[in-house]
C-alpha cells in the first residue's frame, strides 16, 4: 500500500513540473489573470485577451495573441515572453514590460544568396552573377549610438539563414552587401535604394557603409537596414532587380545670390542621377545680375564649356564594352559656378575701366607732350652747336 501511495505522490509530482500548455485552438481571457506557472500557446492556437493579464513566469508564443480594447498583457519581474508567433495589439490594448520582465521577438535574418541575370540588351554581356551578402549586427551594453555605422560590428556573413530574439523595443541592424566577382567590373553598383521586407512592410536604407573589399580594386556597400521588431518575422531582401542595385548620386545644384543651376529637367537644388546617365545643367542668371559676361563653370576641377542652348553636360549616355563603362556621371560631382557679379558692379566695374583707360589716355598724352617737348629741346641744342 505504502509503495502505492509513493507511487501515486511521484506521478503526481511529476505532472505538476510539466509546464501548462494552453491547447485550445482558440481561448478567450475576460477576467483578470495573473500566470505563475510556464506557459506555452501553440503554433495555430489563439489567445484573446479582454482583462488584463500579468506574466510572472516564462510564456512561449508560438501561435497568436490578440489584445484587445480594454485588455492588457503585461510581463513584470520574473516574467520572460518568449514570441515566436504573432502578438496584435488592438486599438485600447496594452502591451507592457515592466519591473525587469522581459518580452523577445524572434527574426529570422535570411542567408546570404546569389542571383543571376541576362541581360542580353542592357550589357554587352550575356550573364553577371551578382552575390547579396547578409549579416546582421544588436546594441551591446556601452556601445555608442552611432555603433551600427562601423563595419566591424557586424556579425560574420550568414551562410544559412539565423533566427534571433531581439529584446523589446531594442534595434535589430541589418546589412545586405551586393557583390560581384574579381573579374567582373563593380563600379555601377550601389546600395543606396535597396529594400528589405520585414514581415509584411517593406522598409527602405538607413545608411551605407563602405566595407571592407575582399577584392582590393573594387569598392564595396553594405545597405544597413533598421529593424524595430513590434513582433516575430522573417526578414527577406526584397530588391534584387537591375534598378534596385544601379549606384545613384545625390549632387547638389548650387543656389546663391545672383543665380541658380538648373537640369534639362527641371531639377533645381538637387538631383538624382544614376552611374552612368547624362548631367545636363545650366546657369539662370538673376534680372539684376544677367549682365555678367565672364562666367565659368566648373565641374569638379574640369572646366565646362556650354552646348546647345547653354548647357552644360557630362556627358553619357553608358558606353560598355563587358563591363567597361565609359561617358556619363561616374562619381560624385561638384558644380562651381564662377564670375556672377551684379549689374550694379558690372557697370561700376565698366565705369572704373573707362576711367581708367581715361586716365591712361592723358598719362599718354602728357608722356607725348613732353616727349615731343625734350625733342624740341634736343633739336635746338644741336643747331647751336653746329
Amino acid at each position: 500500500m505504502k509503495k502505492t501511495i509513493a507511487i501515486l505522490v511521484a506521478c503526481i509530482m511529476l505532472i505538476a513540473s510539466i509546464p501548462f500548455t494552453v491547447s485550445a485552438e482558440n481561448i478567450t481571457i475576460d477576467t483578470d489573470t495573473n500566470y505563475t506557472e510556464a506557459i506555452t500557446v501553440k503554433a495555430g492556437d489563439t489567445v484573446e485577451i479582454k482583462a488584463n493579464v500579468t506574466v510572472s513566469t516564462k510564456l512561449e508564443n508560438y501561435g497568436t495573441i490578440i489584445i484587445y480594447n480594454g485588455g492588457s498583457l503585461t510581463v513584470i519581474s520574473g516574467g520572460q515572453l518568449e514570441n515566436h508567433g504573432n502578438i496584435e495589439v488592438r486599438t485600447g490594448g496594452k502591451l507592457d514590460v515592466i519591473n525587469g520582465g522581459s518580452l523577445n521577438n524572434y527574426v529570422t535574418i535570411p542567408a546570404s544568396f546569389s542571383r543571376t541575370y541576362d541581360w542580353k540588351e542592357t550589357w554587352n554581356r550575356e550573364y553577371l552573377t551578382v552575390q547579396f551578402d547578409v549579416a546582421y549586427y544588436m546594441y551591446q551594453q556601452g556601445d555608442t549610438d552611432d555603433a551600427y555605422a562601423d563595419f566591424d560590428n557586424y556579425k560574420n556573413i550568414l551562410s544559412a539563414e539565423e533566427t534571433v530574439p531581439v529584446p523589446y523595443g531594442e534595434e535589430l541592424f541589418v546589412m545586405v552587401i551586393p557583390r560581384l566577382g574579381p573579374t567582373q567590373d563593380g563600379e555601377w553598383v550601389g546600395a543606396e535604394r535597396m529594400k528589405l521586407k520585414v514581415g509584411s512592410s517593406t522598409i527602405g536604407v538607413t545608411t551605407v557603409l563602405e566595407t571592407d573589399s575582399e577584392y582590393v580594386r573594387l569598392p564595396e556597400y553594405g545597405a544597413v537596414f533598421t529593424v524595430v521588431p513590434s513582433n516575430a518575422f522573417k526578414i527577406e531582401v526584397a530588391s534584387t532587380e537591375y534598378k534596385d542595385l544601379v549606384k545613384i548620386f545625390d549632387i547638389a545644384l548650387p543656389r546663391t545670390e545672383g543665380y541658380y543651376v538648373i537640369t534639362d529637367k527641371n531639377d533645381v537644388d538637387n538631383v538624382k542621377v544614376e552611374f552612368g546617365d547624362t548631367l545636363s545643367f545650366r546657369v539662370v542668371l538673376e534680372p539684376d545680375y544677367d549682365k555678367s559676361d565672364e562666367v565659368h563653370v566648373y565641374v569638379n576641377t574640369v572646366h565646362m564649356e556650354p552646348h546647345d542652348f547653354g548647357y552644360y553636360r557630362v556627358a553619357g549616355p553608358m558606353q560598355s564594352e563587358g563591363f567597361a563603362t565609359a561617358g556619363g556621371v561616374q562619381d560624385h560631382l561638384t558644380i562651381t559656378v564662377m564670375g556672377v557679379v551684379s549689374n550694379e558692379s558690372q557697370e561700376q566695374m565698366s565705369s572704373l575701366v573707362l576711367m581708367l583707360q581715361e586716365i591712361f589716355s592723358i598719362i599718354q598724352e602728357i608722356f607725348s607732350y613732353f616727349m615731343d617737348l625734350f625733342t624740341g629741346f634736343g633739336a635746338l641744342g644741336g643747331g647751336a652747336t653746329a
